[in-house]
């Protein structure tokens, strides 16, 4: 969705309005990007095309910083918003994806808050991840939001929806309640500007690129450019 239909939106996390979790930050998998290997389905590597620039991605004019920690070389951003139809679609086939990533390859979301009323998804998102149950309630939430058209605009909606799925609700509640959640949610916000981000699923590789399953025609698509690009920037590294 594209940032100016999320202005024409009211509402919080609601169908609609809302959906999409997702690891903060995530190592995994093994192999290499050298042969574009990650989706394996031959036909689609049969059909591969290099991609062009402003057609397939945009390199940025200004390349943001990349801080990684030991042992890794590259970031990959997924930049989401919760109740967007497009991020829910994209989930199922971007999380096998992830999972054969190398290792040396850094993976984290980070949820847009392109309007006042979207700030709840980050608070969510952000509360997961310092609990610890992004991994556990991803895929949860977007059952939630998207299948039974469920809501989570507050925290006692929040703290029911956790309840019910097993997790710690006080060490959520008490997450949500943190100083440290508006500090995330203002980098976040700080990240999307940097990236010039405008609608969402949006992949940002390495600092230096962008790329989105809009601009590339598909999501198979888009993921097999942002092997490409990974790739480019592991050369450049």
């Amino acid at each position: 969705m594209r940032r100016r239909e999320f202005h024409r939106q009211a509402g919080g996390l609601a169908i609609g309005t809302m959906g999409a979790i997702g690891t903060a930050v995530r190592s995994a998998g093994s192999g290499a990007l050298g042969s574009l290997g990650l989706l394996a389905a031959p036909a689609l590597r049969a059909q591969r095309v290099e991609p062009v620039e402003l057609q397939d991605y945009v390199r940025l004019e200004r390349p943001v910083a990349v801080r990684l920690p030991a042992g890794q070389k590259l970031e990959l951003i997924e930049f989401f918003w919760y109740g967007c139809p497009h991020c829910n679609a994209m989930e199922p086939v971007l999380a096998p994806w992830v999972q054969r990533l190398p290792p040396d390859v850094r993976f984290r979301l980070v949820p847009v808050g392109f309007t006042r009323n979207h700030v709840a998804g980050q608070r969510l998102f952000y509360a997961l991840q310092a609990a610890g149950l992004v991994e556990r309630l991803h895929a949860r939430v977007y059952e939630h939001l998207h299948e039974t058209e469920g809501r989570l605009d507050s925290e006692w909606q929040m703290r029911n929806f956790v309840a019910r799925h097993g997790g710690d609700v006080e060490r959520f509640a008490a997450a949500l309640r943190a100083p440290e959640l508006t500090q995330s949610v203002q980098q976040a916000n700080s990240l999307v500007d940097a990236f010039g981000v405008d609608g969402v699923p949006t992949f940002g590789v390495h600092g230096r690129f962008t790329t989105s399953p809009e601009q590339t025609g598909g999501r198979e698509r888009c993921l097999q450019v942002v092997e490409w690009l990974l790739e480019r920037s592991r050369e450049a590294a």
